[in-house]
Formats: structure tokens, C-alpha cells, sequence
């Protein structure tokens, strides 16, 4: 799961029902799922892996319902989800470590699916990295060469009231979500 918590919007229900909706899916997940949160704003730091790919189980599941519930807004405003897009990637491929580890078989091309859910207002607000950066790397998530991840990935947009600004953020998570 791959969050952005910008507060450049402004709205303070909009981390209330992420947290939510985050809760619910780790709820749902049954046990045996691999499952990571990534959050994202504009800067370095505010890109994080709040938490690492594991297996979800009775032990550990209440200890990641309450990481989701500790989350913040980040310290500063703006989104660039191919910050937050890189990092999940590198938690979708520490998944497939795992999954090897445990189970001696690499995960890549296996029946297990990997699925990244991104969650964002789809607004593209870096300073580096434009809308084909971002669509690049989903691509490469998504994937359809030999060994890569292969990934489902599913956008979700927060807060979209349709203008001429949102426009683009909505034609920026269609680009993300769309088959290669």
C-alpha cells in the first residue's frame, strides 16, 4: 500500500479515512498475505516505509493496524509519487525475498499476485520528476519482461473534484494505472 500524506490540501478527514481504508485492507488480508505501507509527499524524508514487507499473521497484525493508525501528515506539502512509486518497488521486490526465503520459491512468475495500491489526490507536484517519470516507473512495475515484478497496480483518487487542475491529476493516475 503506497500513501501519499501531503498536507497541501488541507483536509484533515482525508488522513482520517486513508487510515481507515488501510485498516480495513490489512483486516481483510488474510493471513499468510505479504503486505507493506509506503508514504510519500515531495521531499526525501518524507518518503518512508512505515511498514516493511512481511507476512501478516494473528502475532503481527494488530502491530501494523496501530503503525497505520499512528500516521501523520508530512512536514511538508506537495506530491511526487515517483518518490513513493520507487520505494514501493523496492518493498514489492523485499516481498519476493521473502517469499523465497520461506518458501524456496521466487514469487516472481508464481500464482501469488503482487498488487500495489496507490492512494493519492493524483496532483504531480515535483520538483525533478515530471508526469512520464511517474507513468516510467509504474510501467516497470507493472512489467511484462522476464523476472520482473508484474505487478497489479490500482490507483485510488483522494479528494478529486473535477476542474481543470484535476483533470490532469486524474489523466497522471489512469497513465499509472493503465496495462503497458
Amino acid at each position: 500500500l503506497t500513501v501519499y500524506t501531503s498536507p497541501s490540501d488541507g483536509k484533515a478527514t482525508r488522513l482520517s479515512y486513508t487510515k481507515s481504508a488501510a485498516q480495513q485492507l490489512v483486516n481483510d488480508l488474510p493471513d499468510g498475505s505479504t503486505f507493506s505501507l509506503v508514504t510519500f509527499a515531495k521531499i526525501d524524508k518524507d518518503v518512508k516505509t512505515v511498514v516493511e514487507a512481511q507476512e501478516i499473521n494473528k502475532s503481527n497484525r494488530t502491530s501494523i493496524l496501530k503503525k497505520i493508525s499512528d500516521l501523520k501528515w508530512a512536514d511538508n506539502g506537495g506530491t511526487d509519487h515517483y518518490k513513493g512509486l520507487d520505494k514501493s518497488k523496492t518493498e514489492l521486490t523485499n516481498a519476493d525475498k521473502l517469499i523465497t526465503k520461506v518458501s524456496g520459491t521466487s514469487y516472481v512468475g508464481s500464482v501469488r499476485e503482487n498488487v500495489l495500491v496507490l492512494l493519492s489526490d493524483g496532483k504531480l507536484e515535483a520538483d525533478n520528476h515530471s508526469t512520464e517519470d511517474v507513468t516510467k516507473i509504474a510501467n516497470t512495475i507493472k512489467g511484462n519482461g522476464e523476472g520482473e515484478l508484474k505487478a497489479t497496480l490500482i490507483t485510488v483518487g483522494l479528494d478529486l473534484s473535477y476542474n481543470d487542475a484535476t483533470k490532469k491529476a486524474e489523466q497522471l493516475l489512469m497513465n499509472v494505472a493503465s496495462k503497458r
